[in-house]
């Protein structure tokens, strides 16, 4: 009989946020209208998200906990692109993105609604990252960002606001400050 410790590999303790997230998924890939037919509190896109996936993979934690390994590495490949173009050395890039996820282990595997919205809001900065932003890429940031708060309201707000101060502080002239803000702003709305 082997013992796993909650700090070895092997521990993976079902946590409540992925059971919530689970449940409501799989209600969602029923059919099930969330807000409507059930009571949930996690915003509609990961539901919705989550609920597709389901449909085609089957709704179980063991899939869930492999979409979000797979979300959780494009979030550190967004964090070290962001690490690159900040003039950090690629070996110190690798890993400050690596850094993030390993230091929530063991609980990284667990699904959550924090992680998508991480994810977006990562991209939409990720789009941002250099010099003057076109107003399609703010558009897109901007989009990024909304769907952040569909899956945390409190991340879609933050990232706005950073997303809002990285546009307005680029090297772009005043006019094409306000209006790469503007096309971010009507992305988010």
């Amino acid at each position: 009989v082997s013992v796993e410790t909650p700090l070895s590999a092997g521990y993976f303790p079902v946590q409540a946020d992925e059971t919530t997230l689970a449940w409501a998924a799989k209600q969602v890939s029923l059919g099930r209208v969330p807000y409507a037919d059930f009571f949930t509190i996690i915003p509609p896109l990961t539901l919705y998200g989550v609920g597709t996936f389901f449909k085609a993979a089957g709704a179980s934690l063991g899939a869930l906990r492999l979409l979000t390994l797979a979300w959780i590495l494009l979030i550190a490949l967004a964090q070290y692109g962001l690490l690159l173009r900040s003039a950090v050395p690629p070996r110190w890039a690798f890993l400050g993105a690596l850094s993030f996820p390993s230091a929530f282990f063991p609980f990284w595997p667990l699904p959550s609604h924090h992680w998508f919205a991480l994810g977006f809001g990562l991209l939409a900065l990720f789009l941002c990252r250099e010099g003057d932003v076109s107003r399609r890429r703010a558009v897109a940031a901007g989009a990024l960002c909304g769907l952040s708060g569909l899956c945390l309201q409190t991340d879609g707000a933050l990232f706005s606001a950073l997303l809002s101060m990285r546009l307005l502080t680029s090297g772009a002239p005043g006019g094409d400050r306000r209006r790469s803000l503007a096309a971010a702003l009507g992305g988010i709305a």
